[in-house]
């Protein structure tokens, strides 16, 4: 099947540069997300964006998931190019990323993952859902986490599969 005929086109966007790691969801988590969104809708593609030096994430968060439903857009493509892919998508899972901001400024449904940067400083313009650990980030602003757990690890698939379902279905 391909991608771009299936709906939703959910983009998944697990990367966050080499910046800020810490604003990285783990992997295991955008791999149940996945399989969540699979089973939700059956008639879903699931589109991975990544970044420069992302392509083993993706490569991982690939592997294991249904070939078919599951695509991987590359990690080398420039911004414009980029952006016409996240054009094409009808919502995107990310952190605080270069996909949050051009799927806002693109009018797509954005879910954004946030924890050591701040949601409050970023407009959703009413197409975000932004969710942040209920305990907080003790790790604010800084490039690497102190804490033995990161705060993104208790932000649960299942809770992001919800917001999702509020930004296909309004």
């Amino acid at each position: 099947m391909e991608w771009r005929r299936s709906s939703p086109r959910i983009g998944l966007n697990p990367g966050s540069g080499s910046r800020w790691p810490n604003k990285r969801w783990p992997l295991q988590s955008w791999q149940a997300l996945a399989s969540l969104v699979l089973t939700r809708w059956p008639n879903a593609a699931v589109v991975l964006l990544g970044g420069p030096n992302e392509d083993q994430l993706i490569e991982r968060l690939q592997s294991g998931l249904p070939r078919g439903r599951v695509f991987s857009t590359g990690c080398d493509n420039p911004v414009r190019d980029f952006a016409a892919l996240v054009d094409q998508l009808d919502l995107v899972v990310t952190g605080d990323t270069l996909a949050l901001h051009l799927a806002l400024a693109l009018r797509k449904q954005v879910v954004g993952l946030f924890g050591p940067t701040s949601a409050t400083e970023i407009e959703s313009y009413g197409r975000g859902n932004w969710l942040t650990p209920e305990s907080g980030c003790a790790c604010f602003y800084r490039k690497s986490c102190t804490q033995p757990v990161p705060c993104l690890e208790s932000i649960l698939p299942e809770r992001v599969l919800e917001a999702v379902a509020r930004g296909i279905h309004g």
